[in-house]
């Protein structure tokens, strides 16, 4: 099997796992997250039998080399890249939803002291971080390493590699923390970057030193919903105060992943020089770079402009910090899309269709899929034929924090109906398999 080593900086095609930002949503993540490791796990079964392993021991962290999420999807991704099966991520969700998403108690405790304060977060993230915590314990003792230290960014149980994105509210910019030890903040004593510092007072902590659960809490950290995550950045500069990284334009992160993995340092004659800022350098071509986009449901918001115009100003506020997540989201699979030619396109607007032959360029960059679940109540009853939908149950499977029990279950059913239908065995391009496969 492939070590983090060869998954970061080993020649040859590379893979992307992009996981979506959404809450609750991310037990329909899991869905299709659990039809891809089985598709995989059959594809090489006799590769691991070879081995003296079957296909339960197969990992998607063993076939991806990057896994990069936002919010939610930033949760699973972690437990991914720690060698965690989508079964047991799954249990993990169901118990921990509810007790991170426990109607009311945080929110409206804090409005009874200040009810004007209509933007206090609805729930404890503390409930967050322990579930987190009991995750991170279990990993460590299934390891043989119950006592140990928590994980840090830097840890050997990351089996590949792993991005998180989140913003950092106190600076007004995006970060895409990974566990590539050639990136330019991993350490201050890299030997891959000379950094100068004026004083000791000047220099920053280790981003490889940064403790995983607290990153993983960073990304989650959505706004109204959750307090803020604080880390240490440095001396001088002290504490940074991260939110979701849904706050940004990547709660769907697959286009700033595709940005991170491939950004190069170029001389003015176009030849590569030096390494990137990020650490990776892949290349970006059809044939050397797979990136694959799992959704956590998508629909269109919308209202008259009449009952827009009455509502509330900190109403207004929240309904414009929604549209642009999704604006966001949008603007990441048109360029993605625009850099490819998936063999089956997203739908992305009445203008430009599913944009069949529209590229900025005629050299594809990436080979890319897309895979997302839209949430109106026709679709959702096709994959739910014997659940009656109604435009409640509709809107209640749209929210980011619903976590009544019937709604994880129809989450949780959805992603897996879905799922079998709608993910194929060509979603996985045979010339990205780093594994022998077994020619019938």
């Amino acid at each position: 099997m492939l070590t983090l080593d060869d998954h970061l900086y080993g020649k040859g095609p590379k893979r992307i796992l992009s996981l979506d930002g959404g809450g609750v949503r991310g037990l329909f993540t899991l869905g299709v997250l659990a039809k891809l490791e089985d598709i995989l796990g059959r594809r090489y079964e006799a590769h691991y039998a070879s081995l003296g392993k079957t296909r339960a021991d197969f990992r998607l962290s063993h076939y991806f080399d990057l896994i990069g999420g936002t919010s939610t999807g930033g949760i699973i991704a972690a437990m991914l890249c720690l060698g965690m099966r989508v079964e047991a991520i799954r249990t993990a969700y169901l118990k921990m939803c509810p007790k991170i998403f426990e109607r009311g108690r945080k929110g409206v405790f804090d409005r009874l002291f200040n009810p004007y304060n209509v933007f206090a977060p609805n729930f404890d993230a503390s409930e967050l971080q322990r579930s987190i915590a009991q995750v991170l314990a279990g990993v460590l003792a299934e390891n043989n390493r119950r006592g140990h230290a928590e994980p840090l960014l830097d840890s050997d149980l990351l089996q590949t590699g792993l991005a998180l994105v989140t913003k950092r509210i106190d600076t007004g910019s995006v970060w895409v923390l990974t566990n590539n030890n050639r990136a330019k903040y991993w350490d201050p004593d890299t030997k891959h970057w000379q950094h100068v510092f004026p004083s000791e007072h000047d220099r920053f902590y280790p981003n490889g030193r940064f403790p995983l659960a607290l990153l993983v809490r960073a990304t989650a950290s959505a706004p109204f919903l959750l307090d803020a995550a604080e880390l240490s950045i440095g001396p001088r500069e002290g504490v940074g105060v991260f939110l979701d990284g849904g706050a940004s334009p990547f709660n769907n992160p697959a286009l700033e992943l595709f940005l991170t993995t491939t950004l190069k340092q170029y001389d003015a004659d176009g030849q590569k020089k030096g390494f990137s800022p990020n650490g990776f350098d892949w290349e970006a071509t059809e044939d050397q770079l797979f990136v694959l986009s799992i959704g956590t449901g998508a629909w269109r918001t919308r209202m008259s402009g009449a009952d827009y115009q009455v509502k509330k100003n900190w109403e207004k506020a929240k309904i414009a910090l929604l549209s642009m997540i999704d604006d966001g989201m949008k603007s990441s699979l048109t360029w993605l899309q625009a850099m490819s030619e998936p063999t089956r396109p997203t739908h992305v607007d009445g203008s430009l269709g599913t944009m069949a032959d529209l590229r900025v360029t005629p050299h594809k960059l990436l080979t890319f899929h897309r895979s997302n679940v839209t949430l109106e109540t026709a679709e959702i009853q096709k994959y739910l034929p014997d659940d009656k939908i109604t435009d409640k149950i509709r809107d209640n499977l749209r929210r980011l924090d619903n976590a009544d029990t019937k709604n994880l279950a129809r989450l949780d059913l959805l992603g897996r109906r879905f799922a079998e239908t709608e993910i194929l065995d060509a979603d996985l391009p045979a010339r990205f398999d780093p594994y022998p496969v077994a020619v019938a």
